[in-house]
């Protein structure tokens, strides 16, 4: 049944971007509910395929819908995301019992609509009391999410969402484990292929620093889906090397070995973990380049602006 929907699916979807090309440099009404149909079609085929969100927008950009009901059936209170400044949205006061992200609707603990913004605008980052993502929903955050403005700081965290991905971590409470896990693009974990504890996820705007776990080992690194095994460190010195930039240094000449760091514009070189470790090769945007041998930090100064 499910290749039977997928194939009329695939038909359909060739078929309507067949229509749709007509309307490339078009704004009619037909070309708009042609394009409608098509985004709606696309969505069911990754629903068939996944059987999860069936949302195509990036999570950094879609919108939390507030409610007051228990089952979003009744009074929406307000349509957030990761830009919305709650502090600002007025009736502050009013009760949110539910909220719908990506077209799923989750009751959730009963609060007031400041707060619930809060907890909910991230959309990065799923936390959740039970070991499975079966329980509560405690919090949605990403790379702006204020972990300090998050009411429910000592409520229990036992396991996150990624990218629909659920993954069991260390018992915690919402306030570290946000801090911990709000980056969400380059994750830190402690076995040697990605395969067990996640310590930690990280992006630019990570305060390596202020992470609870600073001195956990991680001896892993996943970037855009791609596990690296990496020297033994530790979650704040893994998070200063591999949490910024799209330029990889290497210690072997095929980029085959030994990922040293992640650098980029922004990157600060002197504060590299391991500035004196060997780099014999470099890779951007999937293409690698043998380099004369240095070190981490001088290969950091060099290449990081490319």
């Amino acid at each position: 049944m499910k290749f039977l929907v997928l194939s009329l699916l695939a038909v359909y979807s060739v078929n309507s971007l067949a229509d749709f090309d007509s309307c490339k440099y078009s704004c009619s009404e037909s070309c708009i509910n042609t394009a409608k149909d098509k985004i709606k079609e696309m969505r069911k085929y990754v629903r068939a395929c996944s059987g999860g969100d069936t949302d195509p927008t990036p999570p950094s950009r879609r919108s939390v819908e507030l409610f007051h009901g228990d089952k979003c059936d009744r009074g929406l209170r307000a349509v957030v995301n990761q830009s919305t400044r709650c502090e600002n949205l007025p009736n502050a006061s009013q009760s949110v019992w539910s909220i719908r992200v990506g077209g799923q609707c989750i009751n959730t603990t009963d609060t007031n609509l400041q707060n619930a913004c809060e907890l909910f605008k991230g959309r990065s980052v799923e936390l959740y009391n039970g070991d499975k993502c079966d329980r509560e929903l405690r919090a949605i955050v990403g790379n702006r999410t204020d972990c300090r403005k998050l009411e429910n700081q000592n409520a229990s965290v036992w396991s996150l969402k990624i990218d629909g991905q659920c993954i069991n971590t260390s018992d915690t409470n919402v306030a570290n484990a946000c801090k911990l896990y709000k980056g969400g693009e380059v994750l830190l974990f402690n076995g040697d292929k990605c395969d067990r504890e996640l310590r930690a996820t990280v992006s630019t705007r990570t305060s390596c620093d202020d992470l609870p776990n600073a001195s956990s080992t991680v001896w892993s690194v996943m970037i855009n889906n791609v596990c690296h095994d990496i020297s033994d460190s530790n979650v704040r010195n893994a998070c200063k090397n591999f949490s910024s930039g799209r330029v990889k240094l290497f210690h072997g000449d095929k980029c085959d070995r030994g990922l040293r760091a992640t650098v980029g514009a922004s990157t600060d070189c002197q504060k590299l973990a391991n500035g004196s470790a060997t780099v014999w090769s470099i890779e951007i945007d999937g293409q690698c380049s043998d380099i004369s041998d240095t070190n981490v930090a001088n290969a950091c100064e060099l290449y990081k602006g490319r």
